[in-house]
C-alpha cells in the first residue's frame, strides 16, 4: 500500500484516533498551514498541545512537535487509504544524545471524524427515546 500524496491540507481535517487512544484533531488554516489539538488517552496537565503543520512534497510535517518525552524533534506523516478507509501514519523523530536523528516509534492514526471526506460529513442519525412501559397503580 502505497502513501497517497496530500495536495492540500483539507485532506486531512478531522478528528483522528491511534490503537491506544490518543486524538490528534486537525483544521486547515490560511497558506496551506494546519492546526490543531493533539491529546493523549489518559491526560494529565501538559498532555495536551495546540500542535501546527503543513503539507509539503505530498507529505505531513509538523512544524510544532507534538509532546512525546524528551529528546523528540518532530513528526512527519504519510497519508494512505486501505480497506479500513483514510489512515495517517505518524513517525516520531527522536535524537538520541550525541547522535543523528531516527525515526523511533511509528502510530497509525484512523479518522474518526471529517468534514472533507470523500463521504461528506458525518450525519448523526437521530434515534426516537425509548417508549415507557405504562404502569397501573393497585
Amino acid at each position: 500500500m502505497d502513501p497517497i500524496p496530500l495536495e492540500n491540507s483539507e485532506q486531512l481535517q478531522g478528528l483522528w484516533r491511534s490503537d491506544d487512544g490518543d486524538e490528534l484533531t486537525l483544521a486547515p488554516s490560511r497558506g496551506g498551514i494546519l492546526v490543531g489539538l493533539y491529546r493523549v488517552a489518559d491526560p494529565t496537565p501538559g498532555d495536551q498541545q495546540a500542535v501546527t503543520g503543513h503539507v509539503r512534497g505530498g507529505c505531513l510535517a509538523f512544524s510544532t512537535p507534538l509532546p512525546q518525552g524528551p529528546g523528540v524533534v518532530g513528526w512527519s506523516g504519510t497519508f494512505r487509504r486501505d480497506r479500513e478507509g483514510p489512515r495517517l501514519d505518524l513517525d516520531r523523530i527522536v535524537v538520541r544524545s550525541g547522535g543523528d536523528p531516527e525515526v523511533a516509534v511509528s502510530e497509525t492514526y484512523r479518522r474518526v471524524e471529517s468534514g472533507a471526506d470523500q463521504t461528506g460529513p458525518l450525519r448523526l442519525q437521530e434515534t426516537p427515546p425509548p417508549s415507557i412501559p405504562e404502569t397501573k397503580n393497585a
